[in-house]
C-alpha cells in the first residue's frame, strides 16, 4: 500500500475477515487461565520467528506439554519451529508457575502491558502488547518490523527505524494512533491490515 487510497481500498477487501479475526481474540479473552498460556506461550515465541511456524507447534494439541512437560521436552518441540528454543522452553516453564496472575491483569491496557513485562519474563513491550490484543484489548500498538515499515511507507513515520527503548516505543505507538484517526481506521484493524499487506493472510 502506497497511500492512504489504497489503503482505504484494501481495508474494505479484507474488512470483513478482519472484525472476525477481532471478535475471536475477545472471545479467547473470556477463557479459563489455561486457555490463555497458550496464548501466552505463542507471543512468548513468536519474536524472530514466524508466527505460522509457532502455530504449528503453540496450540491445543500441545497443551499438556506446555502446562506439564520439563523445559527439555518443550525445547525439543520448539526445535525447527521457534529461534532460540532453549530459552523461549525456559520462558514458558517459567511463565506456567504464574498462570494465576493471568486472572490479575489490570483492565487498563497499558497498565496491563507493564503488569505482564513485570511478572513474565521474555515478554518486551511489543510481545506484551501482542498478547493483550490477542486476547481482547483494544489500541495496543504492536510495533513490530511489518507495521513500522508499513507507517514508513505511507508516510505516517520518517523513519523505519525499530524504536530503542520505552520512549521511543510510546512516541512510535502515538503517532501509529493518530495516524488511525486520520484514516478513520481502528488501530485493532490497522494492524491485521498491515500484516495482511506483508504477509497475505490474517493471523494473529
Amino acid at each position: 500500500m502506497r497511500n492512504v487510497k489504497e489503503l482505504w481500498r484494501a481495508h474494505q477487501e479484507k474488512k470483513s475477515d478482519i472484525k472476525k479475526r477481532l471478535k475471536e481474540f475477545r472471545l479467547i479473552g473470556g477463557k479459563k487461565p489455561d486457555d490463555l498460556f497458550l496464548e501466552l506461550c505463542f507471543c512468548l515465541c513468536t519474536p524472530m520467528s514466524k508466527a505460522e511456524r509457532v502455530m504449528q507447534v503453540i496450540n491445543s494439541d500441545n497443551k499438556n506439554l506446555l502446562l506439564q512437560g520439563d523445559k527439555v521436552k518443550i525445547a525439543k518441540s520448539l526445535k525447527g519451529f521457534a529461534r532460540f528454543h532453549n530459552n523461549k522452553a525456559g520462558y514458558i516453564v517459567e511463565a506456567r508457575e504464574k498462570l494465576g496472575l493471568l486472572s490479575k491483569l489490570p483492565k487498563d491496557g497499558l497498565e496491563a502491558r507493564s503488569f505482564l513485562m513485570q511478572n513474565f519474563k521474555g515478554l518486551g513491550l511489543k510481545e506484551a502488547a501482542h498478547f493483550l490484543r490477542n486476547i481482547g484489548y483494544k489500541d495496543m500498538a504492536i510495533l513490530d518490523r511489518h507495521i513500522i515499515n508499513c507507517l514508513y511507507d505511507l508516510k505516517a513515520l520518517k523513519s523505519n527505524n525499530k524504536p530503542g527503548s520505552k520512549k521511543q516505543y510510546d512516541k512510535l505507538a502515538e503517532k501509529f494512533k493518530n495516524f488511525s484517526q486520520k484514516t478513520g481506521i481502528s488501530l485493532d484493524e490497522l494492524d491485521l491490515l498491515f500484516w495482511s499487506s506483508r504477509t497475505g493472510k490474517i493471523l494473529k
